[in-house]
């Protein structure tokens, strides 16, 4: 892939590269005849005459189907199956996708995920499902994705882990995100623009709002060494999050088991509505330091950030030493921290995703103490 390619791209509005034919919003605009017509124009050669949806997941944001095609007379290789995304059913969830984060000049969550698929993913070295359509309104307050499925995958999961041939191999794929725009200057401006120390207030002021409304909420949850870890990490998090003088890339930020796929030994990414310019080791802290298994972790973390880095060096980064690597992974290991604290006020509570939070937040501190992180980078 020329970077060129992807800086072009990259540089267009969004709606120069959505699909324009006819795009349903929802579900039940959807219907086998342009299910057939994306994909046929993939390259594809089928003949529908319906389909099954099946929903996936929870729709706190968006809904999610899994479309089981009906085929006359499929080649061999022919998609069984697709995935339709659309918007959420209520007013919150829109109003939630499309504001995102709430950062000035960047995309919300429906904007993020589209943009990623429209604009960059087919030309990016990582594995992600094809977009067979995409479509976003201009407002953002609504989208539609046409993906490819694997039907025969296994889904990731935070609770049973992964194996250490799996770790090594999201690691290395994660580099495919990083490499092709890895400090940029198409970085420095527009919505691809990082956070910079013009929001330090900002960001200082919510995570002390949210670092009070975890401890009036959920601190019975906590033991006394996790607040103090949290309550020491606070005052430091602006500088963390616009992480100067580091590394910019392309990230997924949310980087994490559940939002991944295995399937025939590959990892496949998923759910890109956290795309954005950031620092790079909030990936590989994420996932390495705070969604592995905290023994697999102590396993493979050499060799899993040693595959990372060669595969960097692969893909064109320079002047990159293995050293730095492991600097960057421990500097973003506490994402698991700022997840943590956000994340458990801002999203709706199951008891599966409290469970999720405590061992990210335990596996977190076991990479960040395993390492004497705090004293790193905070003292």
């Amino acid at each position: 892939m020329a970077h060129e390619t992807l800086l072009t791209r990259a540089l267009d509005g969004v709606h120069r590269h959505i699909d324009r034919d006819n795009t349903p919003h929802s579900i039940a605009a959807v219907d086998a005849g342009w299910i057939e017509r994306r994909l046929n124009a993939a390259g594809h050669d089928v003949t529908l005459t319906g389909f099954d949806a099946t929903p996936l997941g929870s729709g706190l944001m968006g809904n999610t189907y899994r479309l089981a095609l009906r085929h006359v007379d499929p080649a061999p290789g022919t998609p069984r199956s697709v995935v339709f995304k659309c918007t959420g059913d209520s007013p919150a969830s829109r109003q939630l996708g499309k504001r995102g984060f709430g950062i000035a000049g960047r995309p919300g969550f429906y904007g993020a995920e589209v943009r990623f698929y429209a604009q960059f993913a087919s030309d990016l070295p990582i594995r992600t499902p094809r977009a067979y359509a995409t479509w976003l309104s201009d407002e953002e307050d609504e989208f539609s994705l046409l993906l490819e499925d694997f039907p025969d995958s296994v889904a990731g999961d935070e609770f049973t882990g992964c194996t250490r041939a799996q770790a090594i191999e999201c690691m290395a794929g994660l580099a495919g995100l990083h490499a092709p725009l890895w400090n940029s200057d198409l970085l420095r401006d527009g919505w691809l623009k990082p956070i910079s120390a013009e929001l330090k207030p900002v960001l200082a002021g919510n995570m002390a709002r949210a670092v009070a409304r975890l401890k009036e909420r959920h601190q019975a949850l906590f033991t006394a060494e996790d607040m103090t870890v949290i309550e020491r990490f606070a005052p430091h998090y602006p500088d963390w999050s616009c992480a100067a003088g580091r590394p910019a890339a392309l990230t997924h930020s949310d980087y994490r088991l559940d939002n991944m796929l295995f399937d025939g030994g590959h990892s496949v990414v998923l759910d890109w509505q956290t795309f954005a310019t950031a620092h790079p080791g909030r990936d590989t802290g994420l996932f390495l330091g705070c969604s592995v298994p905290t023994e697999t972790r102590r396993a493979v973390q050499d060799e899993a950030l040693g595959a990372y880095h060669a595969r960097l060096c692969e893909l064109g980064v320079r002047d990159y030493s293995y050293d730095q690597c492991v600097d960057d992974f421990l500097f973003g290991t506490f994402i698991g921290l700022q997840n943590v604290v956000i994340g458990m006020n801002a999203v709706l509570s199951t008891d599966r995703g409290t469970q999720m939070f405590l061992n990210k937040l335990a596996r977190c501190r076991a990479t960040i103490d395993d390492h004497r992180a705090l004293d790193r980078f905070f003292a």
